[in-house]
Formats: C-alpha cells, sequence, structure tokens
C-alpha cells in the first residue's frame, strides 16, 4: 500500500546541509499496525510527515497504492491529506473556542461533507468522551483532548493513520486506551504508521523499524 524508494530529506542548518533521510526504502503492506523507532533526531517524524503528504522530499518517491504522492497537484495532495491520511500528533491541535463535538466533526465539514451528528455521539461514546460533547478542550483533560483528536480522525475514516508519539503526553492509562482505539481500527483494516520512544505499542505491532542517523537500521 506504501511503498517508499530512495527517499531523500536535507535541510539548510546555517550554512551546513543536514541529511535527515538518506535513502530510506521501506514497504508497508495494508492492516499493517508498523512502529518507527530510534533516538530524537534520527530522521523518524521526518519520514512520518512525507508519508503524510506533510513535507517534500528532496529526492525518491512515495507512492501510495502506486500512486506518486508529490506528482499530485495541490489540490489533489490536500485532498489525501484530508481524506487518506489521518494524523495524530503528541500536540491536540483542538480548537479552543469550539466544543468537543464540533471539534470532531471539525475535518470532515472542511471537506464540505453532510455531518450527522448520530456519527459523531456513536465515535464519542467508542472513546468514552461522549458525555463531553458540549465542552470546551481547556476543559478537558489531557488524555480526554487525545482522544477527542482521534475521533476527529476517526470521523473521516481514512486508510492510513499517521501517529507522531501520540501517547507521548499520556500516563499509563490514558496511553493505553489511546493505543487500543488505534488497535481496533488496524483490526478493521486500516494501516497505522506510529512514531514511538517506548515500548508501550510493543504488543499491538504487526512490525517494528529502528531509525539511525536517517537510515533504517
Amino acid at each position: 500500500m506504501i511503498e517508499i524508494k530512495g527517499l531523500q530529506k536535507l535541510f539548510n542548518s546555517g550554512k551546513q546541509r543536514v541529511t535527515a533521510l538518506d535513502d530510506i526504502d521501506l514497504k508497508i503492506e495494508k492492516g499493517e499496525f508498523l512502529l518507527i523507532k530510534g533516538p530524537s533526531g534520527c530522521g523518524k517524524s521526518t519520514l512520518l510527515f512525507c508519508m503524510g503528504g506533510l513535507l517534500k522530499p528532496t529526492a525518491g518517491a512515495v507512492r501510495i497504492a502506486g500512486e506518486e504522492l508529490y506528482s499530485l497537484s495541490d489540490r489533489e495532495l490536500r485532498k489525501y491529506r484530508s481524506e487518506k491520511a489521518g494524523f495524530v500528533f503528541q500536540s491536540y491541535y483542538l480548537l479552543p473556542y469550539l466544543t468537543v463535538a464540533e471539534n470532531i466533526a471539525l475535518q470532515k465539514k472542511t471537506l464540505g461533507a453532510e455531518i450527522s451528528s448520530e456519527v459523531v455521539i456513536e465515535i464519542a461514546q467508542g472513546l468514552h468522551i461522549d458525555h463531553r460533547l458540549n465542552h470546551k478542550p481547556g476543559e478537558l483533560s489531557i488524555g480526554e483532548r487525545q482522544r477527542v483528536s482521534l475521533a476527529r480522525v476517526l470521523m473521516v475514516n481514512p486508510d492510513i493513520m499517521l501517529a507522531d508519539e501520540p501517547t507521548g503526553n499520556l500516563d499509563p492509562e490514558n496511553a493505553a486506551e489511546v493505543l487500543r482505539y488505534l488497535h481496533e481500527y488496524q483490526q478493521k483494516g486500516g494501516t497505522v504508521v506510529m512514531v514511538t520512544h517506548g515500548a508501550e505499542a510493543d504488543a499491538f505491532a504487526t512490525r517494528q523499524i529502528t531509525m539511525k542517523d536517517g537510515k533504517i537500521v
């Protein structure tokens, strides 16, 4: 489903040229739960952002279901990010002036899709935040905020879930909850690619890779 060939990403840092990704080859099959591990600065998040259409590589190819991602037009790339790839970050990116229900519906609403309140409630119930639908993000616990960000992605029902340290700010109980939901999504046929430092997701993973200095080792 995801095929990466010869991927490179270079950044300018002052007068230096920094290699964030160094000739990465990787295949990810539909329905996998892949963990990407490695020390800080090894290129994990850069690789994830390239898969998600958020960061154009310097060289190489990212193919999603056989289609070259970075040959798409800007409009097509936005459509991919909105509909096909779901993002769950360590920071939740919730709009503070919207209710939980409005935040959950937001991404789908921006696509011009009809929003079903019943579906919002059903997803919120599955994540145990249905009692918070009329609350604002500032009234939620950290764990609840992460579950709202996950619910927002699940509303779109993407093909791929890209998670960048989604449990990094959570206590063990809430981290286990978020991982359980990602696992349920994968068990229903979704593909999960998760960047993490820890071992809490090991039990759910179908495969792990480790990165160092921009390479898969």
